[in-house]
């Protein structure tokens, strides 16, 4: 324990080297910052206890992601071992950190080529109770939803193979984000969406029958 401590103090002196660095703009001593950090922290232990401390404290870039050399050495193998757990936490960083997940293939072949929405959406069914993993959870099919009808009143992105099933999941859905809309931010939304796959599954099926 009093090991993990010195390693989480030094850790905190290297990442304000590295954000003043950042703010400078010396790339050079800011990526040496960066894998030094990399390097205080050797054991999982102590990437846990720093991802879980700092993860929120970090910058993105345009692309919402962290640098690099820190989610590869900190907090990726943090958040993996909390994966194999199905601990809450680590699934909704999973869930924030997915712009690094997707980056390349080597995260996703680790565990599996997972959205967002999953991450988030597994995190809330381990604890129901977390308002922020609710909240993610929401957020995340909502954006999904956004997508999908994008381009009504022309169609409603799904899988028109099997049209009928993939609006029944689709409403089924939109029912859940109702349920955990409870402040009613999303009220109206919710309620077009579910307007449009009414109207979409009786168009499709009039289609069928010759209509």
């Amino acid at each position: 324990m009093h090991q993990q401590t010195e390693n989480m103090k030094t850790s905190e002196k290297l990442l304000a080297s590295l954000l003043e660095f950042e703010r400078l703009g010396l790339r050079v001593k800011a990526k040496e910052a960066a894998y030094a950090l990399v390097e205080a922290l050797p054991s999982l232990n102590d990437k846990d206890a720093w991802t879980r401390a700092y993860l929120h404290t970090l910058p993105t870039n345009g692309q919402s992601r962290i640098r690099h050399e820190i989610y590869d050495g900190i907090v990726f193998p943090a958040l993996r071992a909390g994966y194999e757990r199905n601990d809450p936490e680590a699934l909704y960083l999973l869930g924030k950190t997915w712009q690094n997940y997707i980056s390349g293939d080597v995260f996703a072949k680790q565990i599996g080529f997972h959205s967002s929405e999953f991450f988030f959406e597994r995190a809330y069914q381990v604890d129901p109770s977390s308002e922020r993993y609710k909240r993610a959870f929401l957020g995340a099919l909502i954006v999904k939803f956004d997508y999908l009808f994008h381009e009504w009143p022309s169609r409603i992105l799904i899988n028109h193979d099997n049209w009928s099933a993939e609006l029944v999941e689709l409403k089924s859905n939109i029912e859940l984000a109702s349920s955990l809309d409870e402040s009613g931010q999303h009220v109206e939304d919710i309620r077009d969406f579910l307007e449009k796959t009414n109207i979409y599954s009786d168009r499709l099926s009039s289609h069928e029958l010759g209509h």
